[in-house]
């Protein structure tokens, strides 16, 4: 129960962090799909405008909920503690790569009809989850917990990437 306890106060924080940014994936997917019928190349011109910009502002994001964890704990519970924090920092990367993989996944595999392979993604990091997760938090509690979280999501944004570059390769080529 206390590992629970610990994992999940971290992952609340950091799940309420990483929902900032899935309304702006929301709200893009209906335009890219449109956008991508009439002018592929103007609209993947769009998105790497959006990915840069959302990649600084995570990225400042995540440098700062990294140093500032502690404080962060002491505004919103007002105690020390000190193995969520550890938690946390562990975690605090997955909003970033939430949305790496979802401007890959939803915003060019799904917008090309790329169905399968965003699934198939899906399917095998699910698989390697249930691996990882039974493993390290067996022997690693919560932190293997956290850890076999963020390297799930790692998988899950290098999978998207690895379908959606031929789709990002081949505009760029014409």
């Amino acid at each position: 129960n206390t590992a629970v306890g610990i994992y999940s106060t971290a992952e609340k924080i950091i799940r309420a962090m990483g929902n900032f940014q899935a309304p702006i994936i929301n709200a893009l997917f209906p335009y890219v799909s449109n956008s991508m019928q009439v002018n592929r190349a103007e609209t993947f011109k769009m998105l790497s405008k959006v990915k840069i910009v959302a990649v600084v502002l995570l990225g400042v994001f995540t440098l700062l909920g990294y140093i500032f964890a502690y404080e962060i704990f002491q505004i919103i519970f007002n105690k020390d503690l000190k193995e969520s924090i550890v938690v946390f920092r562990i975690l605090i990367f997955f909003p970033l790569l939430s949305f790496l993989d979802q401007y890959y996944g939803k915003l060019i595999l799904l917008t090309n009809g790329m169905e399968s392979q965003f699934f198939k993604v899906f399917f095998i990091t699910s698989i390697l989850s249930l691996i990882l997760s039974v493993g390290l938090t067996y022997f690693f509690s919560y932190r293997g917990t956290a850890v076999a979280n963020l390297i799930i999501q790692f998988l899950v944004f290098l999978g998207m990437y690895f379908y959606a570059r031929t789709q990002v390769t081949r505009t760029h080529a014409n």
